[in-house]
């Protein structure tokens, strides 16, 4: 198993999203081409990418926001046909385990630069299941409450578009639609999970 070196010592929690993350990479590596380390060469690239996010707030929404964008470009912006297929195993595996917008940039970049190695770990040594215990404040639940930014409000319908974690969430709000801003950071809160792998469904405003 990899360890860490005195410079790169890691929390419990943070090792368990480290591996969290690479497993299901190292999986998906595998079965689009288990030839290639394709999937490490462009997550090297994201954390490149988080460098320059060091003075930012809400680094985990930036982070994300960043990851969509290469899903959405992926046909113009990727060097190989499976290219498209590592941004989304990527996206998916930050967007589900990375949750933590408070952590520092110099925590998730020990986290994702480690993530990168035990990709490679795991694909070597594949195991059915990942051997750890993901924190839980990684885990979102139905009632957590969560920052959102609003992007834009729709009359027709008393829609409102929520950013939250990267993701945008479209969202009938007839209750509080007035009281909602036109842009900015409010409060909500999640009412619906997917069931295939737990990500946030729906949510609704809770509070400016």
């Amino acid at each position: 198993m990899v360890t860490e070196t005195n410079t790169e010592a890691m929390t419990d929690e943070e090792w368990a999203v480290a591996h969290a993350i690479a497993h299901p990479l190292s999986k998906d590596q595998i079965r689009i081409n288990s030839k290639s380390d394709g999937i490490v060469t462009e997550f090297k690239k994201v954390t490149s990418y988080l460098h320059t996010l060091i003075n930012r707030d809400n680094l985990g929404n930036h982070l994300l926001t960043y990851l969509n964008k290469l899903v959405e470009k992926s046909e113009i912006i990727g060097h190989s046909n499976q290219a498209p297929d590592y941004y989304r195993s990527i996206e998916k595996a930050c967007r589900k385990y990375l949750q933590d917008d408070e952590a520092d940039a110099q925590t998730m970049l020990k986290i994702l630069g480690w993530s990168s190695r035990l990709i490679r770990y795991y694909k070597v040594n594949p195991v059915a299941e990942a051997l750890f215990t993901l924190p839980k404040k990684c885990q979102v639940q139905i009632g957590d409450i969560l920052e959102a930014e609003v992007i834009k409000k729709n009359n027709k319908g008393s829609k409102v578009t929520y950013q939250v974690k990267g993701e945008l969430y479209n969202e009938k709000e007839p209750k509080n639609f007035a009281i909602i801003p036109e842009q900015g950071i409010v409060k909500v809160q999640i009412v619906s999970l997917n069931p295939d792998d737990g990500s946030i469904n729906h949510v609704k405003f809770f509070k400016q």
